[in-house]
């Protein structure tokens, strides 16, 4: 049976820090052995590529993160070091492109790990039609293979009484905008008898005063500034009308958070780009070329209501256990 590790080394059974590795390496392991799940339970994520330096695949994810971690240089070079080695020994990386750059840290070593794994890896996955197009335009290669990002089925997601208007969801970063919608929510007419929820942690501190800053101008602004688990996202995008992501930047490709989202059946709206761009093509997201756009969408799609089938048919055809048998398929057998 082949070996396969799954970088980072966040995978393990009954943890994970990222549903995304965690539902992938549930479903590899079915035809493969993920090595994640055994022997070598090290946090270290380059200590873990060491160890499983012979491991017969490499997938790798979020390269674009390493030297904007703590001793990122470092481990970088180590990083590209077993990837080298690997390349000498015969053994195989792949790469699943999630983003054009990374998204909170923009460096010239963060770029040249994304390129590095782009032009050196032996097959490149993505979840985004605009992915695919990034890699052609940008570094000549034709095989990236594409299959839209799994869904999230197991979801509690149920009708209950609206309490809030508009939901914006996730831990708060930088390139979410979300302090900028906030200012726009408080200056634009239109929404003066709308709800906002803002439910999200917010670890940088001159974001988060900046948030507070817009939020007490506004009764009508509720801010939940901290982690929250599965189930209280779900019951909060329960108690919403409208689920709004409000990304500016282009880095984005495909979002684990829009994912997430689907199954609830409930109007999304996010940026012209990425995943949301090509979901909109199949009716399911709206989009929105700047912040202006979105009362004029928000007025449509409350007389325009969604059709259930188009979810559903999405949800039960993009699973993760289509995704594994596609990997698989794709370089292993």
């Amino acid at each position: 049976m082949f070996k396969v590790f799954i970088f980072p080394n966040s995978v393990r059974k009954n943890q994970s820090n990222n549903p995304y590795l965690q539902e992938f390496a549930f479903v590899l392991d079915k035809q493969v052995n993920v090595t994640n799940y055994y022997k070598f339970n090290v946090n270290n994520d380059i200590v873990s590529l060491f160890i499983n330096l012979f491991t017969d695949y490499h997938i790798i994810n979020w390269p674009e993160n390493i030297p904007n971690h703590r001793f990122g240089l470092v481990q970088y070079y180590l990083f590209k070091l077993v990837f080298n080695i690997r390349l000498f020994l015969g053994k195989k990386n792949i790469f699943i492109l999630h983003n054009k750059t990374a998204h909170n840290i923009k460096t010239k070593k963060s770029f040249e790990a994304l390129a590095f794994c782009i032009k050196k890896a032996h097959l490149i996955f993505t979840h985004s039609l605009e992915g695919v197009d990034f890699v052609k335009k940008n570094f000549n290669r034709t095989d990236v293979k594409y299959f839209p990002h799994p869904t999230y089925s197991n979801l509690d997601y149920k009708a209950q009484d609206i309490k809030y208007d508009i939901i914006i969801w996730g831990t708060i970063h930088l390139y979410k905008n979300v302090d900028g919608f906030i200012k726009y929510f408080n200056n634009e007419e239109f929404f003066k008898r709308y709800r906002l929820l803002v439910c999200g942690y917010c670890q940088n501190k001159e974001l988060e005063n900046s948030i507070f800053s817009e939020v007490i101008k506004n009764e009508n602004i509720t801010f939940i500034n901290k982690r929250l688990c599965d189930e209280d996202i779900v019951n909060n995008i329960n108690q919403s009308r409208f689920i709004l992501f409000t990304y500016t930047e282009d880095s984005v490709l495909s979002s684990g958070s829009l994912i997430f989202s689907l199954p609830s059946e409930k109007q999304i709206i996010g940026p012209n780009v990425g995943s949301f761009k090509e979901l909109s093509n199949n009716k399911i997201v709206s989009c929105y070329n700047s912040f202006e756009d979105i009362p004029k969408l928000i007025d449509k799609l409350k007389s325009n209501n969604k059709s259930n089938n188009l979810v559903s048919n999405y949800v039960s055809k993009y699973t993760w256990s289509n995704f594994g048998s596609f990997v698989i398929e794709s370089f292993i057998k």
